[in-house]
């Protein structure tokens, strides 16, 4: 699970700001062409603030799922194996 988000951080800045599960899965990058793995890693990095999972429903069918970066993105920062070492006070999605 940490190695698929380490993955997909190296290649965090080749997406747009906003992009859906399908996105990364088309582009079939190294170790990020299981679905099981992209949905993990993209859990951890919504776990650590780097994106935020949103929903949109139009009323009728399944809601699409996409996701958005985090606006003050910009470097990557070093993941821990640790769920402690990231505090839901120190979000950088709350004010």
């Amino acid at each position: 699970m940490l190695k698929g988000a380490k993955s997909l951080l190296a290649k965090f800045d080749k997406l747009d700001n906003e992009f859906t599960l399908r996105d990364l899965k088309r582009r079939k990058w190294s170790g990020l062409t299981d679905g099981d793995v992209v949905e993990a890693a993209l859990a951890v990095l919504e776990e650590h603030g780097y994106c935020q999972q949103f929903e949109v429903s139009n009323g009728t069918g399944r809601p699409s799922i996409y996701f958005v970066k985090h606006p003050r993105y910009q470097l990557p920062k070093p993941l821990s194996n640790s769920r402690a070492a990231t505090k839901k006070e120190d979000s950088p999605w709350q004010n």
